[in-house]
């Protein structure tokens, strides 16, 4: 009875030990399966420009361009002040190959002073948006995924000169982007989209679903942004404007066209305070 018992233990010590490969084999597979599981749920992750706070949490380096403007470094600092962890500014001059690799990126200039960019272009297969559209009136924010290493982002704040790049930074800054899924670039044509209104700002419909707008006198254009809630406390206070313009928005839809304003003034004495309390939200 014994010897048999031995003979069992033997044979099924036998079994588990031929079977033992087999069993590493299904595990390190499982294991396998669900990392490229995860990597690919990594990779499918939304890409949205309204998104780009979310997405520059952290490990960010904004680089500038050699001419170091002080209207592009304006634009580079009212973005870093929008996230979370400001990041630090450098020229990319000062950028070496293992930041770019370790870091996501924001990018101001175009291929003729930023050589960070230049080199972008030069790397990937596929045209950049901002390639297509280097013409005095335009400007570009496209956003794309680090080609040195696929798991960061590059956001790039393309124009022809320092202050059409200072003036996208504001456009990104304020809120002007439309929360729809998938845009990672925009083009924006200062001959047409870039526009200043005199006006009263004025508040429309009925909450919760009231709009504030500006009564230029001719036309009543509704506003979108951050400056929208400053505005809703400086009603019938005449106001000097500037922003981008846009279509029909939300939540009323009253407005055949909006603003996003990114400057404002007034001449009356009695709101300078509050405009300056309204123009810090922005940067909030």
């Amino acid at each position: 009875m014994v010897m048999e018992l031995r003979h069992k233990n033997t044979e099924e010590s036998r079994e588990f030990r031929r079977m033992t490969p087999i069993f590493t084999l299904i595990l390190l597979f499982a294991i396998h399966l669900i990392i490229c599981c995860l990597n690919q749920e990594k990779f499918e992750t939304e890409i949205n420009l309204f998104a780009y706070q979310e997405i520059f949490q952290e490990g960010v380096i904004i680089v500038v361009g050699n001419s170091e403007h002080a209207l592009e470094m304006e634009g580079a600092k009212i973005v870093a002040e929008t996230l979370e962890d400001v990041p630090k500014i450098e020229n990319d001059s000062e950028v070496i190959t293992g930041d770019i690799k370790r870091n996501n990126l924001i990018l101001l200039g175009n291929a003729r002073t930023n050589d960070i960019l230049r080199e972008i272009i030069y790397t990937i297969e596929d045209p950049l948006i901002c390639e297509e559209h280097q013409t005095h009136d335009e400007g570009v924010l496209e956003l794309i995924r680090n080609p040195w290493n696929p798991e960061l982002f590059v956001l790039i704040i393309a124009g022809d000169d320092p202050q059409r790049i200072r003036d996208i930074c504001k456009y990104l800054s304020c809120g002007c982007i439309s929360q729809e899924n998938d845009i990672t670039w925009i083009v924006i044509d200062f001959s047409t989209d870039f526009i200043s209104i005199s006006g009263l700002p004025v508040v429309i419909g009925n909450e919760p679903f009231s709009q504030v707008a500006i009564d230029t006198g001719n036309e009543i254009i509704g506003v979108i942004g951050t400056f929208s809630q400053a505005l809703r406390n400086l009603q019938y206070v005449q106001i000097e404007a500037e922003g981008f313009l846009q279509g029909r928005t939300s939540p009323s839809f009253r407005t055949e066209k909006s603003i996003c304003i990114i400057n404002y003034e007034s001449n009356d004495k009695e709101v300078i305070i509050r405009e300056r309390i309204g123009k810090e939200l922005c940067l909030l």
